[in-house]
């Protein structure tokens, strides 16, 4: 007798959840039956899907159920993708279930739905409308399911009606699982019968020729068929010869052509061209990066942070890193922070290694990522591209991860499981072998932290790379355009360029001096000047976050609390009879009605602070109205392929300006645009988030560094109410490491990480007062557990509501802790399945 240890990947909800279960192995699957395998099992009355974690020898547990079925004859999970799930789980406190849900790929495990069937009883003479209707349709058609009875009673409350018909015996329920939501995709072709000899073909077209037009159309399947030689896909047949089914079938029926079906892969890719390009030579800057990394490629050895400024030519030692990998007969992960990223970076990727890339990504359809999802399983793709949840990806002989945009907040899941993929892709590295490179112009402070402790190893490349002299001359042929001169590097045919120029714009002078537009002066003659010349602009609005901190927009000064130095939130009145608009510190709860002038200059333009993308627009048509814009958020963005499309447009300058939010602040390469503007630096910067310094620094260094990539140079301006703010200055100066080591020192003071570990417990409930009164008492029991440790009530902060507090009808209090090892000490508290723990979170808001 055979056993399995399986997780049920469905919430249980149980004290001691999560729970693994153990089954017996049926003898026909006991030479099939694996780690990592997906089967159907029973639980109580239901039938579930679950994951095969463990194989016992033996049961202490008598009269086991058995297994009834694999639901895939391949491992889903290979062994150390389950140790990276129990890591997952044990590191962010997530149900193990929920964890490995995160591997399988879409719709694969199946779903749980409920039959229906009508007991053959007398039924009573009184019955509802409802329940008639339910009665007579399941008499009719027999037993239902969920789904079916919803579709033939819409708008009816028939769960209602049959609860009380299965409470009265008349109706029997049954759990069953439904089979997965997504398959194999299988096409028909069609082929001539090969062993019917020539003449009876020929024989057969005679016959048709006589003159209609179904004889027409058949005689030219058979022309088709025999021209091609081959078996062909049936929508071919149809587009060539103007035939219909029928008309296949009728030719089948004489055995002189065969129909069958054959499973296609759903390739995201299959309907892109990609020319491939030689690898151009390495910079002085590149080559010495290249050296070090490829001489410790393979064994792997400490990770990397390669530190290069925008345009430094870091995917070009990316490109470098997977080649050697592939050639070493090992694949590579690609990941990129947003699917607005994918586009550029697949079209590099897939030029240089052509036919052996594949791409992952939320924009796909189901039945692409699954179809991906069991290429990459079969060792059919060699480098997987994708943002976070590409992670996941079954790559078998993972040989290298690399990581660009380290820094980016999307890395990290803002729903449970809380994990962020940048240290879910360190740990897989771990667990096989595997070498990984961070690349960013900005890196995180925990990364830059780690590099300065060595367990990262830094590399820096310091100078831009215009192009090589190939480059340079395709650009000015497409663009008809004279290249500016630029510095000679260490390789003949490239040139450096200089970052661009960045104006900083105090937008309390140009209030001052009469000119309350979105756009100061500087930006509107500006803008002008790039239209005159037929090239492109971007305007920027930092709108991460709701911008609702409190401005003066004569002095600049932003209300703060008194007690905390964080920057008050301004909240719309929430059930409250005064309907008084109050400022809230999310860090410590104080609260003060919002003043009628400034305290600092007594001015009345005091106001909550905020600018959209549409009223951007509009005030640009306004100014300018012969501009082209193109508009990229969220509202832009809804459809499939909606970012490749827009950034399609803008490339080929069918519009002259984009305007856009954190989407357009990535790494793009958009050669045309010779001018960046951000429309306010401000709204990051004032959030009540110790993080909010750092964000600023980083969006603004990185959507600056989109100017001036190409032979025409470029410039940007920065608008701010606070001109002299040391994220902004350090980032108008591309000088990452004087931003870095003044916000180090700010957090070292204040106990934030990189010096100490955050955990954020978050409880949201329709009840204001029920919120607030749980937030206190689990502050309470935390507080109770640290002082038995010894540890200091000052590394609780809060509790106190969040700065979103009320979401979806919900209203939302948090409370975080600092400690070297936050999980210890929260995995010991009782909580509610209404709490949210996040551990590491990257945002407090």
């Amino acid at each position: 007798m055979m056993f399995a240890q399986i997780v049920v990947l469905e919430y249980i909800h149980t004290e001691d959840e999560p729970r693994s279960f153990t089954y017996e192995i049926p003898t026909e699957l006991h030479d099939r039956m694996t780690i990592g395998h997906l089967v159907i099992v029973p639980f109580g009355n239901r039938r579930l899907p679950g994951l095969v974690i463990a194989l016992p020898e033996t049961s202490a547990i008598k009269n086991l159920k058995s297994i009834e079925a694999l639901l895939d004859p391949q491992p889903a999970l290979s062994p150390a993708q389950f140790e990276l799930a129990k890591w997952i789980s044990e590191t962010t406190l997530a149900p193990l279930h929920e964890c490995i849900e995160l591997f399988l790929p879409p719709g694969i495990q199946g779903r749980v739905d409920t039959l229906y069937t009508l007991v053959d009883a007398e039924l009573p003479a009184k019955l509802s409308a409802t329940q008639s209707e339910l009665v007579a349709l399941l008499r009719k058609r027999g037993p239902l399911r969920s789904a079916q009875i919803d579709r033939a009673l819409p708008r009816k409350n028939w769960q209602e009606a049959v609860r009380s018909l299965t409470r009265r015996n008349l109706i029997e329920k049954q759990s069953i699982l439904m089979p997965p939501s997504v398959r194999p995709k299988l096409a028909k072709y069609v082929r001539l019968i090969a062993d019917r000899s020539a003449s009876i073909v020929d024989q057969a077209r005679s016959d048709l020729s006589a003159r209609s037009e179904v004889a027409d159309r058949r005689s030219r399947i058979l022309d088709y068929l025999a021209h091609e030689n081959k078996p062909v896909w049936i929508s071919w047949v149809y587009a060539e010869t103007g035939a219909n089914l029928a008309d296949l079938q009728a030719l089948a029926d004489r055995e002189l052509i065969a129909l069958g079906e054959e499973e296609v892969w759903r390739d995201p890719l299959a309907d892109k061209s990609f020319v491939s390009i030689d690898p151009p030579h390495l910079t002085h800057d590149q080559a010495s990066v290249w050296d070090k990394i490829q001489l410790n490629l393979s064994p792997p050895s400490t990770p990397y942070l390669l530190h290069g400024i925008t345009g430094s030519g870091k995917t070009e030692i990316y490109l470098r890193a997977v080649a050697e990998t592939l050639a070493q007969h090992k694949r590579a992960l690609v990941l990129v922070p947003e699917i607005a990223l994918t586009p550029q970076t697949v079209q590099r990727f897939a030029a240089r290694f052509a036919g052996r890339v594949g791409v992952i990504h939320s924009g796909l359809s189901d039945g692409e990522r699954y179809d991906v999802w069991r290429k990459t399983r079969a060792g059919a793709i060699d480098v997987i591209i994708g943002p976070r949840s590409a992670v996941f990806a079954p790559i078998d002989r993972l040989g290298l991860i690399v990581i660009d945009e380290e820094h980016e907040g999307s890395y990290k899941q803002e729903h449970r499981p809380f994990y962020h993929a940048r240290e879910v892709a360190l740990q897989l590295a771990r667990l096989t072998n595997a070498t990984v490179i961070l690349g960013s112009a900005t890196p995180s402070l925990e990364s830059w932290s780690r590099a300065q402790r060595g367990e990262f190893k830094l590399l820096t490349l310091p100078r831009r790379i215009i192009g090589h002299t190939q480059s340079i001359q395709d650009q000015q042929t497409r663009y008809h355009i004279e290249a500016k001169s630029f510095q000679p590097t260490d390789v003949d045919d490239a040139r450096y360029a200089e970052m661009p120029p960045v104006d900083i714009v105090d937008l309390r002078a140009e209030i001052k001096s009469g000119n309350p537009h979105i756009f100061s002066r500087r930006l509107q003659n500006a803008l002008a000047d790039v239209l005159n010349r037929n090239e492109q602009a971007i305007l920027f609005i930092n709108r991460r976050g709701a911008a609702t901190f409190v401005l003066c927009r004569d002095c600049g000064h932003v209300l703060k609390c008194p007690r905390c130095d964080s920057p008050l939130t301004y909240h719309e009145p929430i059930d409250q009879p005064q309907k008084v608009t109050m400022l809230i510190c999310h860090t410590c709860n104080h609260r003060e009605p919002q003043p009628n002038e400034c305290p600092n200059c007594h001015s009345k333009r005091i106001r909550y602070f905020g600018t959209g993308t549409q009223k951007v627009e509009a005030a640009l048509k306004e100014l300018i109205p012969e501009a082209r814009t193109l508009r990229w958020d969220r509202d832009t963005t809804s459809g499939k392929d909606s970012h490749e499309i827009i950034l399609q447009h803008f490339i080929q300058h069918e519009a002259d300006v984009l305007i856009g939010t954190q989407m357009i602040a990535k790494g793009l390469d958009l050669p045309l645009v010779t001018l960046v503007g951000v429309i306010s630096a401000d709204t990051t910067l004032h959030l009540p988030d110790f993080r909010s310094s750092e964000r600023t620094f980083q969006v603004l260094a990185q959507v600056v560094g989109r100017a001036g990539r190409s032979i025409l140079g470029g410039r940007a301006i920065i608008q701010t109410y606070a001109p002299d703010n040391y994220a902004i200055e350090a980032a108008a100066q591309h000088d990452y490491e004087s931003f870095a080591k003044k916000e180090l020192e700010f957090r070292q003071q204040a106990a934030y990480p990189p010096f100490t570990r955050l955990a954020r417990l978050l409880i949201r409930d329709a009840n204001a007062d029920r919120a607030k009164r749980e937030a206190e008492k689990v502050a309470t029991q935390l507080d109770s557990l640290l002082t038995r440790s010894g540890i200091a009530r000052d590394s609780i902060i809060g509790p106190a509501p969040c700065f979103f507090a009320k979401l979806r009808d919900q209203y939302r209090w948090h409370i975080a802790l600092r400690h070297p090892d936050p999980v210890s000490i929260v995995r010991e508290l009782r909580l509610t399945p209404a709490w949210r723990i996040d551990i590491d979170p990257l945002s407090m808001l």
